[in-house]
């Protein structure tokens, strides 16, 4: 599957969410542990980012109805789209990049090269 042929609510979705390659990464690592819960530095490390980074990745998707939060020692952030819609995206992004991993980071790769540019969503 090339970039082109992702479907265009994968594209919506990721219009959204994965506006540059370390969204994208935070984003793939939720899905990929939809149970557990993450801070910051955890995620961070997982991924190879600043906690500083990540946390505002995560803040950016909590206030975009795709994460739950629980407050303990940290904050701690899990996926759970807040809406039946958001659930199906993440499922079809999911397929997507299962189908075809070069094709997403492909596609956040050149949106990120175009919000860059100036050229916007």
């Amino acid at each position: 599957m090339s970039v082109h042929e992702l479907p265009a609510h994968v594209h919506a979705f990721l219009s959204q969410f994965a506006s540059s390659l370390d969204e994208l990464a935070i984003l793939l690592a939720l899905i990929e542990s939809r149970t557990e819960w993450w801070d910051a530095g955890s995620m961070g490390s997982r991924v190879g980012l600043p906690a500083l980074s990540t946390r505002r990745v995560l803040d950016a998707f909590a206030s975009r109805n795709l994460l739950d939060i629980r407050i303990s020692d940290n904050v701690r952030y899990r996926l759970r789209p807040g809406t039946a819609e958001l659930a199906r995206d993440v499922d079809a992004v999911v397929g997507a990049y299962r189908r075809s991993p070069g094709a997403v980071q492909q596609w956040a790769s050149a949106h990120a090269a175009r919000l860059r540019s100036g050229a916007g969503r």
